[in-house]
């Protein structure tokens, strides 16, 4: 029972003193790959989410993308009807 405690402290003292040792400097992985798309999502997301003002309020907009999905399920409705 003793040498099970003391391998699960152990265990979990690595676990938790584990990131103090990383290296902030260097970039990972999934941050180089981020940086490299980063300008294609932005784009994207700009059109995707490109606000529709409703009405003459400006206050009142809607994404591009649920207008889409709005009619694309009155579409799908209505033909497999």
């Amino acid at each position: 029972m003793k040498i099970r405690y003391s391998l699960l402290v152990l265990f979990f003292s690595f676990f938790i003193s584990a990131p103090l040792f990383a290296q902030a400097d260097e970039q990972g992985l999934d941050q180089k790959i981020n940086a490299w798309v980063q300008p294609a999502t932005d784009f994207i997301s700009s059109v995707v989410f490109y606000p529709i003002q409703l009405g003459s309020e400006a206050t009142t907009s809607m994404p591009l993308v649920v207008i889409f999905l709005l009619f694309s399920a009155l579409f799908f409705t209505v033909f497999f009807k």
